[in-house]
């Protein structure tokens, strides 16, 4: 990952920043890079420990080449730091301090969190030179490296949040600082990491670590995000919320709508997706934009013009939706209801749910009867627990002969036959974790089917 700043600093700033000593304090930094194949003169290399590598193995290459290194290795540091993640967190931090009137948006949840976030950024680009979170870099490099690349006349931020692990919220949060927050739901997701909802519901409220006093939007009637700290609820199903959006009709490419809230109502405003999901996301978004805007007009004006990217393509007669970045039974839930809007034949592609921990076998049996009960015409359960998933389609009363399985992701050809076999026409909806590559599927579908 690579980026340019838009205000050049120096390697004295950084040591200062990162509570370390610079061994070249005056040399200039315009470029920060965690890639010794980017470095330029005048970068700052960050080298990055990963499951399959080390950017420490290549400090002295960067150094060679004539980059500022920053480094657990006193010997080939010229800024040493005990934790270079913590410390580019530092950095973009003390960046931040740069830009006086900046104003920050912070996102996070179990589901919705991408969308909302490009819907936030949409809107607030009306008004607002607005920087945001490119695709789903919300860690703790995509965070940091996001502030880092914001223009020199930036006065928006909107930055995606994610998490795995305990903590990881509050230390994004303690870099961006945030003046508005929105949790868009709290889910199982990483719930073999964190153990409970309730666990995983405290991670999220986090966010509020860099800010006690920032507003955050939360979703109506959850339990576990009550406390004292300065709120607004959000929905589009609950009329008692703070901000609420009603569907009012729906035509072939989107939804029109109204809203209202304390501050904005909005009549027959007009979304293009046909998605179940982009309603409550685009509530959170509106909700979280209208602190900063001024009327109505601009947001009914911004949404209009969003397209959304599509997720569908085509392959021999049948119709594909790659929804297969990431999983979790709530998203499943709500892309089942999105397949249900399209005609029959439909099927579906269930791959694992990754980190539900001990719930993950009675997780992926419900979603293999909500599969059932929506009325799906074949289920390709894929993966460790596609036994889990295939019993509980049973259960919920679907034909045995709609029911198909692969345990063994290392032969997806497996799978991929199934569905050229069974799936002549209609729409067939992949969907489960990154990690399950269910992409080498479709890679092979294209190959089998020309």
């Amino acid at each position: 990952m690579r980026c340019e700043l838009s205000i050049p600093i120096s390697a004295d700033f950084i040591a200062k920043a990162v509570n370390g000593e610079a061994k070249i304090g005056y040399t200039l930094i315009k470029s920060i890079t965690t890639d010794t194949r980017e470095l330029r003169p005048c970068d700052l290399y960050v080298p990055i420990k990963g499951e399959y590598f080390d950017g420490n193995d290549f400090c002295e290459l960067a150094g060679v080449k004539g980059a500022t290194v920053l480094s657990t290795n006193k010997s080939i540091a010229d800024i040493y730091v005990k934790d270079t993640k913590d410390a580019l967190l530092l950095i973009a931090k003390a960046y931040k301090t740069l830009f006086p009137n900046l104003k920050t948006v912070a996102i996070t949840g179990s589901v919705g969190k991408t969308t909302t976030k490009d819907i936030c950024a949409a809107l607030l680009r009306e008004k607002y030179k607005t920087h945001a979170t490119k695709k789903n870099y919300n860690n703790d490099v995509g965070v940091p490296f996001t502030v880092l690349s914001a223009p020199h006349d930036c006065e928006v931020l909107v930055i995606e949040m994610g998490m795995n692990h305990r903590g990881e919220i509050a230390r994004l949060s303690d870099c961006i600082n945030p003046n508005i927050s929105v949790i868009t739901k709290i889910g199982n997701a990483h719930i073999g990491n964190l153990g409970s909802r309730r666990a995983i519901a405290n991670e999220k409220l986090s966010i509020l670590n860099g800010n006690k006093e920032s507003l955050c939007i939360i979703p109506y009637g959850e339990p576990l995000l009550s406390g004292n700290f300065p709120k607004k609820t959000a929905s589009s199903v609950y009329k008692s919320a703070d901000c609420y959006l009603e569907v009012n009709r729906r035509d072939t490419e989107g939804f029109y709508f109204d809203y209202r809230s304390d501050n904005i109502k909005i009549i027959d405003g007009y979304v293009r997706s046909t998605a179940s999901h982009i309603p409550e996301c685009v509530t959170m978004a509106i909700a979280a934009s209208e602190e900063l805007m001024e009327s109505s007009e601009k947001i009914i004006s911004s949404l209009s013009g969003i397209r959304f990217p599509s997720k569908m393509f085509k392959i021999g007669n049948v119709n594909f939706i790659d929804d297969s970045y990431n999983s979790s039974p709530e998203s499943v839930m709500a892309a089942l209801k999105t397949l249900r809007s399209y005609p029959h034949p439909r099927g579906i592609l269930l791959g694992d749910m990754l980190e539900l921990g001990a719930r993950a076998s009675s997780l992926h049996k419900e979603i293999g009867n909500a599969v059932a009960s929506a009325g799906i015409d074949r289920l390709y359960a894929y993966g460790e627990h596609c036994e889990d998933i295939a019993l509980g389609a049973l259960l919920g009363g679907m034909d045995k002969s709609k029911i198909f399985k692969n345990k063994d992701i290392l032969r997806p050809q497996v799978t991929a036959k199934q569905i050229a076999d069974n799936q002549v026409s209609g729409y067939v909806l992949f969907k489960a974790s990154h990690k399950v590559n269910l992409n080498n599927i479709l890679d092979i579908l294209k190959i089998i089917t020309k």
